[in-house]
């Protein structure tokens, strides 16, 4: 490791052969004073009044705060590089102490604690606070002041530069600003005020992506055009994947101006960044695609433009520097040119995964290898790295491991910033109070052992559950290991290390972590914050799990009730003030997922157990008999017989419903489909003559008119298939209109929680759509062989401005999804949430175009692993290869395994000239034979 200026026999702290102590309090009486410089910072003046504050809450006494320029006979707590301290220690040079430089010095029977301006003297005030007092700040809201009424230190001489002069610690909790300066983060997010030492602060519009921010394509695309990517022989700018041309000589003055321009109206900032927007879409013209051959990656290319413009901003601006990315297509870097000494490269690992460390693990080697390489050109490098699972905040992620490893091997390598992205954008993210707290003190000092940290974390915030959370720690990361998953920065509840042994093994932990803190409410909410994750688990995977412990013959090993699980996760993830369950996906949609997926049967339970006297939960046979009897009257019979049906249809032998059945998954068979109906119709008519009773029939029965309306076409199939006559409905559009009447007409508003019933009339009666059949190839299948996607159940991103549903009779169903050609996103994607995992198949999307010509390309499509971070298959059409018919047509994807979080997509090409509009229809997989 590369320390600056001081050794590492510096660094730790030092008692000096028979030194005496310094007694700082006794029985409540201190003859200590602290003493600063009348002209100490605000920040000096700060650290003064955090020591007295601290001292007093673990003393019990008052450590009166002196100004003046020299040390007297009375002893003092000397705070500040002032002239009292330099006095002091004159062999210490504090003006070579940058960046963030600390001083912890006795002297006789004063004690100096300075540093490096602006932050240093705040930073050896924590330390002392923290390494020789005890005190610690493991949260916003939670620390560990000691109360101790004698207290002694010992002789001090230490003194620490930190290898990292940017210490990002991007997670929710840490942008406390006194969480953050007590942890030593000195990054953009936290409002660090002068007081707090301020903060490594990015001006211009924005830290990253700014390309877009600078030359905004819709104020100068129509005039300069050669300002902008090429892309296929067209200049092309979009709201995403939009790109500059870097070889371009105007754009470089220009964007130097709008640089400068921004450095006058924001004369602090130190960085201000000039970096490719988020995407794809580099410039692929002649001069550009010289400059990157020549260089050897389209970093060349970036980098030259970054060094024009940060050559011209060090004659004006000399003390700031130009911050670029080596992200994605720029990540390799560039054979001939470097980067000038005001240039940041930031590299970011975005694609790595981080089960093992980058040091070693055989996955990353490609990484490594850029790391060690831009490490020997650039003189500041930063790195951006990745510490959560975006995809899902609260599903297990073990990284722990490689905190450490991985920040020491970045400081190794002589990086000289690292931002620590997590879960920013909402609290309470798996263990986020730890990894926030591991990764300040690891960018502090990336010599401390991680897992040091991580016991002192666990037993400081759970006090006596730490135990069974660090099982838990160990438990997630040996499975993860075991599996052999490559851990990215998006992984699936589905995630194969996700086993039900595991599970079963997590919540034997968790029990035993709540009874060991039961006493203690603070400390109980702590570890069930902590169980989230696991909660969070059996909710996304009751069923599956449910049907594995019945298949296997164990007793169920998770929570006792689904409805309870869930509720339960809702409750502790509200008190604890988490508002999302994932970067994109508000709490909301745990809600909609778990508790209303669809109108499963839960809903006939819920209505039911509404109406018992005390608790709220169907564990009483008789009592359920009894208040079906009160509820339905003559329809009783009938409604207990549903129950039954249910009951067996999904898991043999449990004693509870619950929402079980997502609308499109198979989980009740057309035999099972066809008894409900029947016994619904029994039940109608067994009270026709009482319209209150038969209205809650009619209500209890909706979930079944759902989902004969979701599946209506492959139930059908299987009817004609298995030569039986059909048990559903007579008609499908009647079936639908009946389900919203009874729905409005008994003030039914939702599907599920924010989910609106009018979504269903959307679904299935709205803009025409009919039953769709069997997609190309499968008429002769069993339903069992093959998925349908319709495009209801896609995800298409910006709604009405890339993409929307519209009617088109030559679709499957008559509705589609019409894509817009401006632009390059990913518009039309299926999640095949309802294919089972591990299963191989063949995958296929039904696709037309308008066209108006045939250069360049027409679309793209493939299939994305977002478990693993990658792309498994990858393609474009070219114009000329889609037929003139305007039909639609079968494009074959991919044959590959489906494995945790994958999903198909189809995007346009920015083609407007050669295609109007995109018309996607369904996707759908063939299980491979």
């Amino acid at each position: 490791m590369r320390l600056c200026v001081l050794t590492a026999a510096t660094l730790c702290a030092a008692a000096t052969a028979g030194a005496a102590p310094l007694t700082l309090a006794q029985n409540g009486r201190t003859a200590y004073h602290i003493l600063i410089d009348p002209q100490a910072t605000p920040a000096e003046q700060h650290a003064a009044a955090e020591l007295a504050a601290f001292l007093r809450q673990v003393t019990g006494v008052e450590f009166p705060i002196r100004q003046g320029t020299q040390a007297g006979p009375e002893p003092a707590l000397v705070v500040g590089p002032g002239r009292a301290a330099k006095a002091l220690a004159s062999q210490i040079r504090f003006d070579r102490l940058s960046p963030d430089g600390i001083v912890l010095e006795t002297r006789g029977r004063h004690l100096v604690l300075a540093g490096d301006r602006p932050r240093g003297t705040l930073y050896a005030v924590y330390t002392f606070l923290e390494d020789v007092v005890g005190c610690r700040w493991w949260s916003s809201k939670a620390s560990t002041i000691p109360r101790k009424r004698t207290l002694v230190v010992p002789e001090l001489h230490r003194r620490y530069i930190p290898p990292l002069e940017y210490r990002e610690v991007f997670w929710y909790d840490a942008f406390d600003p006194d969480w953050a300066v007590r942890n030593k983060s000195n990054g953009d997010r936290p409002k660090l005020d002068e007081a707090r030492g301020g903060q490594i602060r990015y001006g211009g519009p924005f830290m990253v992506h700014t390309f877009n921010l600078l030359v905004p394509w819709k104020e100068h695309f129509q005039e300069h055009p050669e300002w902008f990517s090429e892309i296929e022989g067209r200049r092309v700018a979009s709201e995403m994947n939009n790109q500059l041309c870097l070889t371009n000589e105007a754009l470089k003055e220009f964007m130097t101006a709008q640089v400068l321009a921004w450095l006058e109206k924001e004369p602090d900032t130190r960085i201000l960044s000039v970096s490719q927007n988020d995407g794809l879409g580099r410039c692929e013209c002649a001069a550009c695609r010289a400059l990157e051959e020549k260089e050897g990656s389209p970093s060349g290319p970036l980098l030259h433009f970054v060094n024009y413009v940060a050559e011209r901003v060090a004659r004006q601006y000399p003390n700031v520097a130009i911050d670029t990315l080596a992200y994605s297509y720029t990540r390799k870097p560039p054979k001939h040119v470097r980067p000038l000494p005001n240039v940041i490269v930031r590299l970011c690992s975005v694609e790595c995964s981080f089960l093992e460390p980058l040091a070693t693990s055989k996955r990353d080697q490609a990484f490594r290898e850029d790391l060690q390489a831009w490490s020997r050109i650039c003189q500041r490098l930063y790195v951006w790295d990745y510490t959560t699972n975006f995809a899902h905040y609260l599903s297990p992620y073990p990284n722990l491991g490689v905190l450490g490893p991985n920040v020491r091997f970045f400081a190794d390598h002589g990086v000289k910033g690292i931002f620590e992205q997590g879960a920013y954008n909402s609290p309470g993210a798996e263990l986020a109070e730890m990894k926030a707290w591991v990764l300040a003190k690891l960018l502090w000092d990336p010599r401390r052992d991680a897992r040091a940290l991580i016991r002192e974390f666990a037993r400081g915030y759970y006090g006596p559950a730490a135990p069974f959370i660090l099982a838990y720690i160990d438990a997630v990361h040996r499975s993860a290991v075991e599996s052999g998953q490559a851990l990215g920065i998006t992984v699936s509840p589905n995630a194969p290390f996700l086993t039900l042994k595991l599970l079963a093994h997590l919540e034997q932990l968790f029990d035993q972590a709540e009874a060991a803190v039961a006493g203690n409410p603070e400390l109980l909410e702590r570890v069930q914050v902590a169980r989230l994750p696991v909660r969070y688990v059996w909710a996304r995977r009751w069923l599956e799990f449910a049907r594995q412990a019945a298949a296997e013959g164990v007793a169920w090993p998770g929570p006792p009730d689904y409805v309870e699980n869930c509720q339960t996760f809702l409750e502790v993830a509200r008190r604890h003030g988490i508002t999302r369950v994932a970067e994109g996906a508000p709490l909301g949609t745990f809600e909609q997922l778990t508790l209303g997926t669809s109108l499963g049967p839960h809903w006939v339970r819920d209505w039911i157990a509404s109406r018992l006297p005390g608790e709220p939960r169907m564990k009483d046979a008789a009592a359920v008999a009894q208040a079906i009897e009160e509820s339905f009257g003559p329809a009783a019979p009938a409604m207990l017989g549903v129950l039954r049906e249910l009951a067996e249809a999904i898991v043999a032998g449990r004693k509870h419903l619950h929402g079980y059945v997502a609308a499109d998954a198979p989980a009740l068979g057309l035999a099972e489909m066809g008894r409900l109906e029947a016994a619904f119709n029994q039940a109608e008519a067994a009270v026709q003559d009482d319209p209150e009773a038969l209205s809650r029939v009619q209500v209890a029965r909706l979930p079944l008119r759902y989902l004969w309306a979701r599946r209506w076409s492959e139930l059908q199939q299987r009817a004609k298939l298995a030569g039986t006559p059909w048990p559903g409905p007579a008609d499908y559009a009647e079936n639908c209109r009946t389900f919203l009447e009874v729905a409005r007409r008994n003030n039914v508003a939702a599907l599920s929680p924010g989910t609106p019933v009018s979504r269903f009339e959307e679904q299935c009666l709205a803009l025409g759509r009919r039953p769709a059949p069997p997609p190309p190839g499968c008429e002769a299948l069993d339903p069992s062989q093959y998925l349908d996607f319709q495009d209801d159940g896609f995800l298409f991103v910006q709604e009405a401005r890339w993409a929307a549903r519209e009617r088109d009779d030559l679709a499957s169903d008559g509705v589609a999804l019409r894509v817009s050609t401006n632009h390059r996103e990913w518009a039309a994607q299926s999640w095949m949430e309802t294919a089972p995992r591990e299963t191989r198949y063949t995958y296929y999307a039904s696709i037309r175009c308008e066209k108006t010509g045939n250069a360049g390309t027409a679309f793209g499509l493939g299939l994305y692993d977002l478990t693993n971070g990658q792309v498994v298959e990858q393609r474009t059409v070219d114009c000329q290869d889609v037929p003139d018919d305007g039909r639609y047509h079968t494009y074959k994807i991919t044959t590959a395994p489906l494995r945790g979080e994958m999903y198909l997509f189809v995007h346009p090409t920015n083609n407007p000239e050669n295609v109007q509009a995109i018309w996607v229809d369904r996707f759908w997989v063939v299980k491979e034979k």
